[in-house]
């Protein structure tokens, strides 16, 4: 291998039999970008000369048998952007997070969990400006959470869990904006929980604490109940060892930070570019930490005016349905560019066959392979039914119900099977089930015509809404 030094970009080994130590020579690759040697059974310590891997962007050790200290020369690869030496008990890095982990200010997610490192948080860890994601769980890290840490200006994840840290949950962290998970859970952690900042908006942020209460006996059973009904009937606070306030499929959804959607598409290249439509540009992805899963990355451009309202009304949409045939939602996005600007996305299972416009009018596109397709009559009755058994869903069978007001061939996509799946959420509203269901009784609360260009939905017209169904 020392013959592809200047060449290797990117080398993976996860997942494999491999043993032993990892042998020294890894700094000689000086172009490589990318290592992944996660899920062995390597053994031994970090090797030095990694710190002098400059270009060296995504590192992966989790999993294996290492040990010892983790070697100040690694915060000088400072090009890192993630790094994980987690372990699922199988690592065990000892000594403490050393201050020179500062070095690595364009790190977007760390993960140092279930390890055996000691000693205080480093205040250090301020200067990561950029991270998103940051999991310290199962270790004995010690001493109070600093509060410098507010000066984060995108971290979304923070996870603290089961180690020994003391004193109260700084009050700073309420100026964390994009925080949207918090775990405190099993340290020795006091005082009050703040309620200003973002702890003020319940909807956005979950937080898992757990509230030691040391009581003799029978006080303790008690307590634990007297707390387990009053965290139940004041739920709306949002503050309780648990989930409760997100939705359902809120929890199934993957976790995807801006650098992985970056890599996913290589750098939202015009090669991957697959569509566009009124409020964005829709991206092919393949994303390398979830098993090469494809997906469409629906990149909001939050100048056009209704983006970010449309990022909303899709999300309020699609967080609580399920249906063969309505596009899957992976993951969603919301965090800050490399420019520092907001950035919204949506992320979709991939639909191999396009959207139904593309084969109702193949002649209109310059694409020698979607040119030729054509549907004969079976297939265009099956994609209609389809159609219908999504609207009937969304209208009948939801908890509130579902009025897509855009809906059209260009958001009607099709999988590998020629399934149809209804996409494109982002001027759909969410109407109620009224107790009386006479028109008269019925309030609408649109003051605007909305739909595509060429297309309003009935009841979009006016101020009075048509209540039935959508229209294709």
């Amino acid at each position: 291998m020392a013959n592809l030094s200047n060449q290797l970009t990117e080398l993976y080994l996860g997942g494999n039999q491999l043993s032993g130590t990892i042998p020294e020579g890894f700094g000689n690759f000086v172009n490589l970008y990318l290592l992944g040697l996660e899920l062995n059974s390597l053994s031994g310590v970090i090797p030095r000369d990694f710190g002098k891997l400059q270009n060296l962007q995504f590192l992966n050790l989790g999993q294996n048998v290492l040990s010892g200290q983790i070697v100040s020369t690694l915060c000088n690869a400072t090009g890192l952007s993630a790094l994980d030496l987690s372990t699922n008990h199988e690592n065990s890095f000892t000594g403490s997070l050393l201050p020179e982990v500062g070095k690595l200010i364009h790190l977007v997610d760390f993960d140092v969990s279930h390890n055996q490192l000691a000693g205080d948080m480093p205040i250090s860890l301020a200067d990561c400006s950029d991270l998103e994601n940051l999991f310290m769980q199962s270790n004995f890290f010690q001493g109070t959470i600093p509060p410098n840490l507010a000066s984060w200006k995108s971290i979304q994840q923070l996870d603290l869990s089961s180690n020994n840290l003391t004193g109260p949950i700084p009050k700073e962290l309420e100026k964390l904006q994009f925080l949207s998970y918090l775990n405190l859970s099993y340290n020795d952690i006091e005082g009050e929980i703040p309620n200003t900042g973002v702890f003020s908006n319940a909807r956005k942020l979950k937080v898992v604490i757990l509230l030691s209460i040391v009581l003799p006996g029978t006080l303790l059973l008690l307590g634990a109940l007297l707390l387990y009904f009053l965290v139940y009937r004041k739920r709306e606070r949002r503050m309780v060892a648990g989930f409760s306030s997100m939705p359902s499929r809120t929890d199934e959804l993957l976790q995807l930070s801006y650098h992985e959607l970056l890599r996913a598409t290589s750098g939202f290249s015009p090669e991957n570019l697959i569509g566009s439509g009124n409020f964005g540009a829709v991206y092919k992805g393949r994303l390398e930490k979830h098993g090469n899963k494809l997906v469409a990355v629906k990149v909001l451009d939050l100048q056009k005016n209704g983006a970010s309202k449309s990022f909303k009304a899709e999300c309020k949409a699609l967080r609580n349905i399920r249906h063969r045939n309505l596009v899957s939602i992976v993951s969603y996005c919301s965090s800050i560019d490399s420019k520092g600007d907001e950035f919204k996305a949506l992320i979709y299972e991939f639909m191999e066959n396009g959207n139904l416009d593309l084969w109702l009018h193949p002649s209109e596109t310059t694409d020698q392979a979607t040119s030729s397709r054509s549907l004969n009559l079976s297939q265009k009755l099956n994609i209609a039914i389809d159609v219908a058994s999504a609207l009937q869903y969304l209208h009948s069978h939801c908890e509130a119900e579902i009025v897509h007001c855009d809906l059209k061939p260009s958001n009607i996509l099709l999988d590998n099977d020629l399934v149809a799946h209804v996409g494109d959420f982002g001027l759909a509203r969410l109407l109620p089930k009224p107790i009386n269901t006479s028109s008269e009784q019925r309030t609408s609360s649109t003051i605007a015509i909305k739909g595509s260009i060429g297309y309003a939905a009935p009841g979009n017209y006016n101020s009075q809404p048509f209540y039935g169904q959508d229209v294709t």
